[in-house]
């Protein structure tokens, strides 16, 4: 199905290599990043063909491609400016200023605008029904499922507050409101835990180590819950930060259950065939991108991506960005909150793109040049006097 979205991604592929070189001019090399992007939707395609032939492969595998390469180039260009990412920025502000009193709509009184769209546009479009919670309506907004609305939001939280000037305090607010009604709890936990790092970074503003203390405390208390309770980390967070005690059990047999379909098919995966597990799961539905995406194309797929984030953190812990620290920071924050949805979200359709973008986004932000960051910081300080 041919969507607005694809369309612009196809467009962003014919122009990408112009958008990388452009990228590049502010920017070192990240060829290893650039490499592990293209190795990843090549390893994708390759898994099709593997389990379902040429003309799969070059139907489903193509699609893939174009949802992933073209955008992660352009989230490259995005990063490569912070003139650019703060318009970004503002007009994504915009868009969930502007969605969430239809969100609200939606989950008081059941309309909802995505169902609108799709009728206006004469229909075709995927239709999902979810059960009420708390006594409201799950919102969408104009996404196809409400916790890819909330995932939306909730990945603007860390952006908004190290982007944008005044108080940080006051992102935290907005992220917990504009989440709120898709009422979805990967998205609300995504929001607390950047609000967390938002805290941190208020409180402890003069403390020069605090992130380096920061990453140490979380890694003290993830021990801390794999030594004290018979049970690792991830299932710890999915049964018990979900809001039916019933969802977050089912969430830890779609991981043990899939977990063996990867070990036992690690190269190439399962592709998109039926996976194993017992009678009374009778959905096929796997919430989770990272497991999904192994147990369909194998451990190299997942692998690719991952080496990109580990690569990229790397880099901007490394790094001495200066005036746009705030920049790096608010993209990790972020990113780290994508990373947790996507231990009990599978990210499709626009999400899939969104954390596309993000990746190449982070590549470009953990790469400027010294060069590059001295000259804005000059240029930042002339403006200043000529203020003055």
């Amino acid at each position: 199905m041919i969507t607005p979205m694809r369309v612009f991604a196809i467009f962003t592929l014919f122009i990408s290599f112009g958008l990388l070189k452009e990228a590049k001019k502010s920017t070192r090399p990240a060829s290893f990043a650039d490499f592990s992007a293209a190795f990843h939707c090549i390893w994708v395609a390759t898994a099709i063909f593997y389990h379902d032939g040429f003309a799969k492969a070059l139907e489903s595998g193509g699609v893939y491609f174009v949802e992933f390469w073209p955008m992660y180039v352009f989230g490259r260009y995005i990063g490569s400016s912070p003139v650019r990412l703060r318009k970004v920025a503002k007009s994504l502000l915009l868009t969930v200023i502007i969605l969430t009193p239809f969100a609200y709509i939606e989950a008081f009184t059941g309309f909802s605008l995505s169902k609108l769209i799709n009728n206006v546009m004469g229909g075709g479009g995927e239709t999902l029904v979810t059960e009420p919670r708390l006594g409201l309506n799950r919102a969408a907004a104009t996404f196809p499922h409400p916790i890819l609305y909330g995932l939306f939001c909730s990945t603007m939280l860390g952006i908004f507050a190290f982007t944008f000037r005044g108080p940080r305090f006051k992102w935290l607010l907005l992220g917990l409101i504009t989440v709120f009604p898709s009422l979805s709890s990967a998205p609300l936990l995504s929001v607390v835990l950047q609000g967390g790092i938002i805290m941190w970074s208020i409180f402890f503003k003069g403390v020069r180590d605090k992130w380096p203390i920061l990453v140490g405390l979380i890694l003290l208390m993830a021990t801390l819950v794999h030594l004290l309770s018979n049970r690792d980390v991830i299932t710890v967070i999915m049964y018990y930060l979900s809001f039916n005690p019933g969802t977050g059990y089912w969430r830890m047999l779609i991981w043990e259950y899939g977990l063996i379909e990867v070990l036992d098919s690690p190269v190439f995966g399962i592709g998109f065939a039926d996976w194993r597990r017992p009678a009374f799961m009778v959905s096929p539905s796997v919430d989770s991108f990272w497991l999904l995406t192994a147990m369909r194309f194998g451990l190299p797929s997942i692998v690719s991506v991952l080496a990109i984030l580990i690569y990229t953190s790397y880099r901007m812990y490394n790094g001495r960005f200066g005036i746009l620290s705030d920049h790096v920071v608010g993209w990790a924050t972020a990113m780290l909150g994508i990373f947790f949805v996507g231990v009990t979200v599978h990210f499709w359709a626009s999400s899939f793109v969104l954390l596309a973008v993000m990746i190449g986004v982070g590549v470009s932000l953990s790469s400027f040049k010294a060069s590059y960051i001295h000259n804005l910081k000059v240029e930042r300080t002339m403006k200043t006097v000529e203020v003055v």
